[in-house]
């Protein structure tokens, strides 16, 4: 025999041990008695499939603003998706108060987070995150950016929770050296 022909024989080897094994686990019960099985419960207040929207307001930590806007506070509306349970995206509009309510860019990207636990009752609702992403600007001179972010989301229940962030961006994409802009951000989040 090759090799190719072992490695395929051992596959439905495994495959027939399984089947048989899955069959007499299933054939076990004791003659009349009544076998029942329950349902386990998920006790995470983050999963899979999870989408919804956020409100928050921020502060720019540095003087020399990115995109050279007067602004240092401002709020934010955006939407987000899981369609893993540590993989998400995200999609935000800021809305900043420079002479009236201005809105002059969107910002999206990529969400990893780390839920705690799933059983701990205090940790099943602590969830830190790191996100990638960019920002497109249609009212200044350097018209895209990206943003990196460091953050934390503490669940009160599976409907909604509050979170913290810390975000850097920087419109020099090929430039690490240049300074770009910081700021922290806090909000409420949705969860359909």
């Amino acid at each position: 025999m090759n090799k190719y022909t072992k490695l395929i024989a051992g596959a439905l080897s495994a495959v027939a041990i399984l089947i048989a094994t899955s069959a007499f686990a299933q054939n076990t019960v004791k003659a009349g008695t009544v076998a029942q099985s329950t349902p386990t419960t998920d006790n995470s207040l983050f999963n899979a499939g999870e989408y919804g929207l956020a409100l928050s307001s921020g502060y720019n930590l540095d003087k020399a603003e990115l995109f050279k806007t007067p602004y240092s506070l401002n709020a934010s509306a955006g939407a987000f998706w899981f369609p893993l349970r540590n993989l998400g995206f995200e999609a935000n509009v800021p809305f900043y108060q420079s002479k009236g309510v201005s809105v002059d860019q969107v910002q999206a990207g990529a969400l990893l987070r780390l839920p705690l636990s799933r059983n701990v009752f205090l940790l099943r609702n602590i969830a830190p995150y790191a996100g990638l992403g960019g920002t497109y600007n249609w009212q200044a001179k350097t018209d895209l950016s990206y943003d990196a972010k460091l953050g934390v989301e503490v669940r009160v229940n599976k409907g909604w929770g509050v979170f913290g962030e810390y975000e850097y961006q920087n419109d020099k994409i090929g430039n690490l050296t240049t300074s770009g802009q910081s700021s922290v951000r806090g909000g409420l989040r949705f969860v359909f």
